[in-house]
């Protein structure tokens, strides 16, 4: 897994008692007193933490900014809400100047002039050369969205075209020919538990939907022209839209996808940027039941488009997931699994604010408490692994793409567990299947979940017991049917009006 931490838990060693968390006002609502340089030190850890630096703070609604001031307003013990305003304004502000290395080395390299480079500074070859020859002597100019950019590798962006996706159903079966050998997707797919409908179950032809859903120019040709028109005045200028660190982010995974994903992966992304058309984030709430109350998560198109460039995987995208295999398990009166929130359970809140976890076990375990399992994802620094509680037979199992020679110890979650149910519990680390790089832990979250969903009647070191390397055309079967989940619901939802 990518080491980038969009999502994952602040680095804090500090740990402090209940008696640092309190915080006083003077006349202008900044915090005063021993404690004014911690207030505000935590709200830097909470704004990193909660709030993905890839958007604008302006851009976040306002029920996150709600939750936001209720965490600081409960965790400082504020006793009402006179601060709230300034304390958010002054957040926004402060936040919404952080910028990451990568955007300021763009916007450096952006103004220089380089000789023989491209303006990201690769040197240029040969093949590079011809090619600039050759465009200027047909009379062709780069396109103004793309001239004199230089974040992407070459310094060129994709403008992927909308695509208007009518085929049917049975044309899509012709993407992944892997689905039809696959032994993970191949016999467990609704023979009897009915969850994707579009998985073929014998060879379908190749057919020729490809040419007519992705234009060709969006394969083949990754440097966008225009045609040169009618002569324009000497002084004017097109002058190119900068971009944003999420579209950086964006476009660089889009471009990925173009050059080293599979065309339905291809399919796929286009399908979901014509869904999220001009919002950055979607919002799903958990299905009624999950939770004591209603949740709401967001969804950031750059963090699901990482989905289909083998990037990291969000851990709203795996919280949703949740949502939806709960919902999927509940139509079945013989059900036996709850969830708890990813974003509530990570090993930052393990050491600092165990108690905090262990409400939200304790709070899920009481709702279902005629349930067997909790399943429970858990971020460890940048790796997630899957931790199977039974809380009536006080038995835990740990699902570890990189298992190595690790113990329950090796996770704070597991402490937290023990704490909340008052006793010692017996663990297993499970032989699952193990990763080969660094980015596909969240993608074996999501396998382990939908497997245990299917045998849950099975004690999970009956479920699996295969310690082999997973491989990259499981991994593509896997996230394509999700995927398509996923657009279906997001689908649903918009035509509503909601999400």
């Amino acid at each position: 897994m990518s080491k980038k931490r969009k999502r994952g838990p602040a680095s804090c060693e500090q740990t402090s008692d209940a008696s640092d968390f309190t915080i006083e006002f003077n006349e202008n609502m900044e915090g005063k007193g021993p404690n004014a340089a911690k207030f505000s030190s935590w709200i830097g850890v909470k704004l990193r933490t909660e709030f993905s630096y890839l958007i604008d703070t302006k851009c976040f609604r306002k029920e996150k900014w709600d939750v936001f001031w209720l965490e600081l307003k409960n965790q400082w013990h504020i006793p009402n809400d006179a601060p709230k305003s300034l304390v958010i304004k002054r957040s926004k502000r402060t936040f919404t100047n952080w910028q990451s290395v990568l955007t300021r080395f763009a916007k450096a390299g952006s103004t220089k002039v380089h000789g023989g480079l491209f303006s990201s500074g690769r040197i240029q070859n040969e093949n590079d050369v011809s090619f600039t020859q050759g465009r200027n002597d047909a009379g062709l100019l780069p396109s103004p969205g793309v001239h004199g950019s230089s974040c992407a590798s070459d310094g060129h962006y994709i403008d992927y075209l909308p695509i208007e996706m009518d085929a049917s159903d049975e044309d899509e079966q012709h993407q992944s020919q892997h689905l039809m050998d696959n032994e993970f997707m191949d016999n467990i797919l609704l023979e009897n538990f009915n969850v994707f409908d579009n998985v073929p179950k014998s060879p379908v032809p190749q057919a020729p939907v490809s040419q007519a859903l992705v234009p060709q120019a969006l394969v083949t040709d990754l440097q966008p022209i225009a045609k040169a028109k009618a002569k324009t005045k000497a002084n004017a200028k097109t002058k190119a839209k900068e971009k944003s660190k999420q579209e950086v982010a964006t476009d660089l995974a889009l471009e990925k996808i173009a050059k080293e994903r599979p065309l339905c992966m291809q399919i796929l992304a286009a399908k979901l940027r014509s869904i999220y058309g001009d919002e950055i984030t979607m919002q799903v709430n958990s299905p009624p039941g999950m939770y004591p109350s209603i949740v709401t998560e967001y969804l950031e198109f750059e963090g699901v488009i990482q989905c289909l460039s083998n990037g990291m995987l969000d851990c709203g995208f795996i919280h949703w997931f949740e949502m939806y295999l709960y919902e999927l398990s509940s139509n079945r009166s013989s059900s036996k699994c709850a969830f708890l929130n990813p974003m509530l359970i990570r090993d930052y809140d393990c050491i600092n604010f165990p108690k905090n976890v262990q409400k939200h076990l304790l709070y899920v375990s009481r709702l279902h408490n005629a349930k067997s399992y909790i399943l429970a994802p858990f971020l460890v620094g940048p790796h997630y692994v899957l931790v199977i509680i039974s809380p009536k037979q006080k038995r835990g199992y740990i699902l570890d793409s990189l298992k190595g020679t690790k113990n329950e110890k090796s996770y704070p979650f597991s402490k937290v567990v023990e704490d909340s149910f008052e006793g010692n519990f017996t663990w297993a680390m499970v032989n699952c299947k193990q990763q080969l790089g660094s980015w596909e832990c969240g993608f074996m979250i999501l396998k382990y979940m939908f497997e245990f969903i299917l045998h849950e009647d099975d004690s999970p070191t009956n479920i699996w017991n295969d310690t082999s390397l997973v491989t990259q055309p499981e991994i593509d079967s896997l996230i394509e049917n999700i995927m398509k989940e996923f657009l279906k619901v997001l689908d649903e939802a918009s035509n509503v009006g909601e999400v």
